[in-house]
């Protein structure tokens, strides 16, 4: 039988914990709107998925799974340029080149919905003039995430509606810092892919895509983390990406078509690796008007219109 329940805790920073059980898993989500919205915790029975370091702050981009927006990953000389306007990309009087301007920003949200077949969290935020993220994105609108668990699967969506007069042009990134449910070794990615992206020596995409074939990018067939030190993206995606934990869990990852890149950063002295869905590549804003549309992937959204898509973990127990 399924069941469905949540909590809202308030032990040194508020938790809203949403659960989900029926005869043979329980599923468990952990999320901090006033610390970037940040998911810290995705636990099946007694597998926690995601990698949080409570050394380090929530709103913190080495941590969780924290939302990387509106210009995902790197942005070259802290500008970024859009139908002939130049922008800083800055908050607080202070030039952002890394992860954008949301990842620690407070988010709003309402009381967690349990429906028919799952629990929903609504978390938003609105931007405008006098808010943080106006100063570096200069767009009136509204942002809103839902996490959604069912009995089966994590959904987050996102929904963007521009209340500005100018188009907005946005990415998403959920950045999801995987714990080793087994030993590197024994993690095994599959993501088919035909391009990665070409980076400059600043880690910045130049706009030219390579083909993965026979290089550490080209995870069309299950591929083995053991000695896989990447920081870079892959892009036209040939299926959905699975990880698989030997012999204890496979994860697959389906999206709908906003998201067009795979960011990989897997380090090989820590304790995660991350596998990140872009709707957009890094720098999409500048490879965008440096004519690089293809590889860039920016998504544009029209005054009084909106633009939503989502983002689906499944596990399966082995």
């Amino acid at each position: 039988m399924k069941h469905f329940d949540y909590q809202i805790l308030d032990d040194n920073f508020k938790t809203i914990v949403l659960k989900a059980q029926n005869e043979q898993k329980k599923s468990l989500v952990k999320i901090a709107p006033e610390f970037g919205n940040n998911m810290y915790e995705y636990q099946i029975n007694d597998h926690s998925l995601i990698y949080y370091n409570p050394e380090l702050p929530l709103a913190h981009f080495l941590n969780g799974n924290p939302i990387i927006y509106p210009l995902p990953n790197r942005v070259k000389n802290c500008h970024y340029e859009y139908k002939g306007n130049k922008y800083w990309q800055e908050k607080n009087s202070k030039p952002i080149f890394l992860h954008s301007l949301v990842f620690d920003e407070k988010w709003d949200y309402h009381e967690p919905e349990i429906r028919k077949d799952h629990i929903q969290l609504e978390t938003f935020m609105n931007i405008d003039k006098n808010h943080p993220v106006y100063e570096g994105f200069p767009f009136e609108h509204k942002i809103k995430i839902f996490y959604k668990l069912f009995e089966d699967k994590l959904r987050i969506k996102y929904e963007i509606s521009n209340h500005d007069h100018k188009e907005l042009p946005y990415g998403i990134c959920f950045h999801t810092y995987f714990n080793y449910l087994t030993d590197r070794n024994n993690t095994f990615i599959k993501a088919p892919a035909q391009y990665f992206m070409e980076l400059d020596d600043d880690q910045i995409p130049t706009g030219e895509l390579k083909s993965v074939k026979n290089t550490q990018y080209d995870f069309n067939e299950f591929k083995s983390l053991k000695d896989i030190d990447i920081d870079g993206a892959i892009t036209k995606l040939k299926g959905n990406p699975r990880i698989n934990f030997k012999k204890s869990m496979e994860v697959l990852l389906d999206s709908s078509d906003e998201f067009s890149h795979i960011q990989f950063y897997t380090p090989l002295d820590e304790p995660f690796f991350c596998m990140e869905m872009q709707t957009c590549s890094a720098d999409a804003h500048n490879l965008d008007a440096a004519g690089y549309e293809k590889a860039a992937h920016l998504l544009t959204i029209k005054p009084n219109e909106k633009s939503s898509g989502w983002l689906d973990y499944k596990p399966k127990l082995c």
